[in-house]
């Protein structure tokens, strides 16, 4: 069987056990990254789907304005986020 590496062409039966694994090895991992890309694509579809559907649909009396939406604070941090520190300021 003949492999092309870097436009080059190799026979498969020539090759050290190592290149032979090395071999193997990229082919599974092309494999899963064009499953993995397959997978992104499909998931992109179902997000697109749903963003529509909430652009046509979405209640406008569920709207709120700015001020409702904004948290009244008395100088503190709201409870869901924690205080700035060395490390995080």
């Amino acid at each position: 069987m003949t492999v092309t590496i870097n436009d080059k062409q190799y026979d498969e039966q020539k090759l050290d056990d190592a290149s032979k694994v090395a071999i193997v090895r990229a082919q599974d991992a092309q494999n899963r990254i064009n499953q993995l890309n397959l997978q992104i694509n499909e998931a992109k579809i179902v997000l697109n789907h749903y963003a529509k559907h909430l652009t046509d649909n979405v209640n406008a009396d569920a709207e709120i304005s700015e001020e409702e939406a904004a948290p009244a604070t008395n100088g503190e941090a709201p409870a869901d986020e924690a205080p700035a520190t060395e490390e995080s300021a």
